[in-house]
C-alpha cells in the first residue's frame, strides 16, 4: 500500500480528508509496528502553524473570558454591578 493509497483508506469513512488532518497538523509516516493488520503506514500529529493558531485563538477567549468574570466578581464585591436590566 502507498503513503496517498494509506490516506485515502484511512479516511473514507471518518468524514475527514486527508487534506484537512495535514491543516491540523497531521502526517502519515511509515509504520513496522509488527501488528497482523497493520497497513504499514501511521497518521501522527506534530503542532503545525495552524494548530498553534487555533490554540492560541482558544487561549485568548479563554482569558478574555477569565477577565471578564474577574471584573464582574469586583465589580460585585464593590456593590458596582448589578444584574442586567436593573439600575445601579
Amino acid at each position: 500500500m502507498t503513503e496517498e493509497e494509506f490516506e485515502e483508506y484511512s479516511t473514507a469513512n471518518s468524514g475527514m480528508t486527508p487534506e484537512r488532518l495535514r491543516e491540523f497538523g497531521f502526517y502519515v509516516e511509515p509504520c513496522d509496528c509488527g501488528a497482523p493488520d497493520c497497513l504499514g503506514w501511521a497518521w501522527n500529529w506534530s503542532m503545525s502553524k495552524a494548530a498553534r493558531e487555533i490554540q492560541e485563538q482558544a487561549l485568548r477567549g479563554r482569558a478574555q473570558r477569565q477577565a471578564a468574570d474577574d471584573l464582574t466578581a469586583l465589580s460585585e464585591e464593590l456593590g458596582l454591578y448589578d444584574e442586567p436590566g436593573g439600575s445601579t
